[in-house]
């Protein structure tokens, strides 16, 4: 951010979910629409920086307006963050956009939360949701994630075997960025005490189309009475869409 462009501040306070903020400066392509977060007090010297994000200067940088900014984040709870929305240069000021949202929480997002789900040979399960709300299910000092980015936005799904091959088909619609993530534990949702059993991506080759992610497929054979936890993810934290999740007896 250039120390003498016009800024203008918000605040929020967290409660522990995705907040969604686009703003966009209408300001003729003189200068990015720049946002910036910071957390701590307003004294000087007490601001700590959390994030930056500007318009891309792309085929989305009209020559008639500014191209739109957009950052998600999770606003840990009773954190209180003050957002700076600015221009690349002094003389980049004009009428401006800002819109936040919130993402809610979906009721498995946390291993705790799993949904269950049980195809049969004639009968598989098809759910279509999406992951823009799902929170980080893991801390940068995690130590078994399971091939997993720490990060990364999660849904959880279980399974009971009963000694049958199981199909799992995973498909996250983010337009490419970053791969589709799935992968598999044993054990119980208590902290260290997931197993991981197997992980798989969507390969980034010839099938790794620009306009959606690739799908993931994985067998496994589900052993009678183990209960299979399963974590679907993406590669980035912004890896966040709609998604295909097929469960299937093969």
């Amino acid at each position: 951010m250039n120390w003498n462009s016009r800024g203008l501040w918000y605040s929020l306070v967290g409660n522990g979910t995705i907040v969604r903020l686009e703003y966009q400066l209408w300001s003729e392509a003189n200068g990015f629409s720049q946002l910036s977060i910071f957390t701590g007090s307003c004294g000087e010297g007490q601001l700590v920086c959390f994030a930056n994000a500007q318009g891309e200067a792309d085929d989305s940088y009209m020559n008639n307006f500014n191209a739109l900014v957009v950052h998600e984040f999770l606003a840990e709870f009773g954190e209180t963050y003050r957002i700076l929305l600015t221009g690349e240069l002094f003389d980049t000021a004009a009428d401006y956009e800002f819109k936040v949202s919130e993402y809610e929480v979906p009721v498995n997002d946390r291993c705790e939360g799993a949904i269950a789900v049980d195809p049969s040979p004639n009968l598989p399960v098809l759910i279509k949701e999406d992951n823009r709300g799902a929170t980080p299910d893991f801390t940068e000092l995690t130590v078994e994630t399971c091939g997993v980015n720490w990060n990364s936005r999660g849904l959880w799904y279980s399974l009971v075997g009963n000694g049958a091959n199981v199909r799992l088909e995973y498909q996250l619609w983010s337009k490419a960025n970053g791969l589709s993530q799935l992968s598999i534990f044993t054990g119980s949702c208590g902290e260290g005490e997931l197993v991981c059993f197997a992980n798989a991506q969507g390969a980034a080759d010839d099938s790794y189309s620009p306009d959606f992610n690739a799908l993931v497929v994985h067998e496994f054979l589900a052993e009678e009475g183990i209960e299979y936890m399963i974590l679907l993810t993406g590669e980035h934290f912004n890896t966040a869409a709609d998604y295909e999740f097929k469960v299937s007896v093969i």
